[in-house]
């Protein structure tokens, strides 16, 4: 692969995500949806990108949260995916909740709370 070519895997979570952040959900869930194959090496990866998109665009938030809440059962070594979860779970006003994923969280300090706290601002 050339220097500074990305895997057709990472373009398609770069479009997936674009997608959801520009409001096109519907896009979203269809590169997630081809994207399926993923899961052997990385369980529970098409339900991390499909929930990643739909709580960074607030769309679906219950969605989000139950796909979200999978992953960290099938991948609870998962670093960002109890963060994400946390970012629906404060969208969808379940503060409460949220603050026990923020602090179950796998990176190597707290600042990983103030990304977190700026993503929900």
């Amino acid at each position: 692969m050339p220097s500074g070519t990305k895997p057709k895997s990472a373009e398609s979570w770069d479009e997936a995500l674009k997608a959801s952040r520009q409001g096109e959900v519907a896009r979203a869930r269809e590169i997630c949806a081809t994207i399926s194959g993923l899961a052997d090496a990385f369980p529970g990866a098409p339900e991390y990108l499909l929930g990643r998109c739909l709580a960074e665009s607030e769309s679906g938030l219950e969605e989000a949260i139950e796909l979200l809440t999978h992953v960290t059962q099938v991948n609870p070594k998962h670093i960002l995916a109890p963060q994400v979860l946390a970012l629906a779970l404060m969208r969808a006003g379940r503060e409460g909740e949220a603050a026990g994923h923020l602090k179950r969280t796998g990176l190597p300090h707290n600042l990983d709370l103030l990304a977190q706290m700026a993503l929900t601002m």
